[in-house]
């Protein structure tokens, strides 16, 4: 509007002939500095405007939402210690942990067992193949080695025995003497509370089983306890560890069965 109305002065004066030349010309910058003005205060208000706009829009609830930034992956760490496996320990994908190992449907990988927990008995660690698939993969080679010296040093002439001999460290044998001996004797060691022990007497030696852990190996819940053999002083003959473990074996839900 200014700059109209003085557009339409200047040409009066202009016209009439009654103005001074220099007066003139300052009139004339005046307009132009006017136009100019308004052309920079249209161009900042304009991008005000779009501003303001961009911001409404971003602000909106109609507006989509920015999408998550993905997750970390969570990084593995180890099974707390106990009667079973702690359920809420992040671990690896199997497939990604073991890498070259077969996975299908029915088929997976078990995630590599890592280090022998500290207070783990060394002979009831298992050896573990580039590709588990079940607790029966494992190797306790170590473990049965010395269950099998235990039982040849329980093995002692006997003549009032079967075949000449008695084993002293057939402990399922003389516990469980009522039918049933596996089912009876495997619910004796699994019912037992950590420290309890239970014993036997055989021809020479006197024979005790001690639940000594309650120690996962990977995934699956198990139980470790020592054997011993003691003669009529009190020394001790033989010993060795013992291991039950909960695994599904040729059955639809995992059961306690013998390892060691």
């Amino acid at each position: 509007m200014n700059r109209i109305c003085l557009a339409a002065a200047l040409s009066t004066i202009l016209a009439s002939g009654a103005v001074h030349a220099q007066f003139g010309d300052l009139l004339k910058n005046a307009i132009t500095n006017a136009a100019t003005n308004a052309a920079t205060s249209a161009a900042a208000h304009a991008t005000t405007n779009a501003v303001n706009g961009a911001i409404r829009e971003a602000t909106s609830p109609s507006a989509p939402a920015p999408a998550p930034a993905s997750p970390a992956a969570p990084s593995p760490a180890r099974p707390a210690t106990g009667t079973a496996p702690e359920a809420a320990w992040e671990q690896v994908p199997a497939s990604a942990a073991r890498p070259g190992c077969e996975s299908t449907r029915k088929r997976k990988p078990l995630p590599p067992l890592g280090p022998r927990p500290a207070n783990f008995p060394a002979a009831l660690w298992p050896t573990e193949p580039a590709c588990a698939y079940g607790f029966e993969d494992y190797d306790f080679t170590g473990g049965k080695e010395q269950a099998r010296a235990f039982e040849q040093a329980g093995r002692v002439a006997c003549s009032e025995c079967a075949g000449g001999f008695s084993h002293d460290a057939n402990a399922q044998g003389k516990l469980a003497v009522s039918g049933g001996l596996t089912k009876r004797f495997l619910e004796m060691l699994v019912t037992m509370q950590p420290g309890e022990q239970i014993a036997w007497q055989g021809a020479r030696y006197r024979g005790a089983i001690t639940l000594t852990g309650e120690l996962p190996i990977g995934e699956f819940p198990c139980r470790q306890f020592r054997w011993t053999l003691t003669n009529k002083a009190d020394v001790v003959m033989a010993e060795r560890d013992g291991l039950y473990c909960i695994w599904k074996y040729r059955s639809d839900d995992p059961v306690w069965h013998k390892v060691l």
